[in-house]
């Protein structure tokens, strides 16, 4: 696999229950926006505002791992599907990774697993959309 290089972590503490750390790194050509926490209405916006100014600055695939995301709102599948949005508008795409338990069960519940492709971790997402990295 190619290797990860990694942007300081950018860490959002509104209240002490609504928080979140967003993590930017690269795979190859493949942008990572890791998310810990909660993404909700207290914080959708920051991580939003890090998906676009990648798109603006070249991005083409996005990664979101969600390996360490413990609740999601609707907020948060917004900035989500804006993401999408965005990045189909240049020809790229966004992949979900690593998404569990309640999470999980929120992206499949409102669709969004069928909108946006999913991958159990950030490698089978890296090995999906990278060639050569198999």
């Amino acid at each position: 696999m190619l290797p990860r290089t990694a942007a300081p972590a950018l860490l959002i503490n509104y209240e002490s229950k609504d928080w979140m750390k967003i993590g930017k790194s690269r795979i190859g050509n493949l942008d990572v926006i890791t998310l810990n926490g909660r993404l909700d209405a207290a914080n959708e916006h920051a991580f939003e505002e890090e998906g676009i100014r990648l798109v603006l600055a070249g991005a083409r695939c996005i990664a979101v791992d969600m390996a360490g995301l413990t609740y999601i709102s609707s907020a948060g599948i917004g900035g989500l599907l804006r993401l999408r949005g965005a990045l189909g508008e240049t020809g790229g795409e966004l992949f979900l990774c690593g998404a569990k338990g309640v999470v999980k069960s929120v992206l499949e519940i409102t669709r969004v697993a069928d909108m946006i492709k999913m991958h159990a971790n950030l490698a089978d997402a890296a090995v999906t959309v990278l060639p050569g990295t198999s």
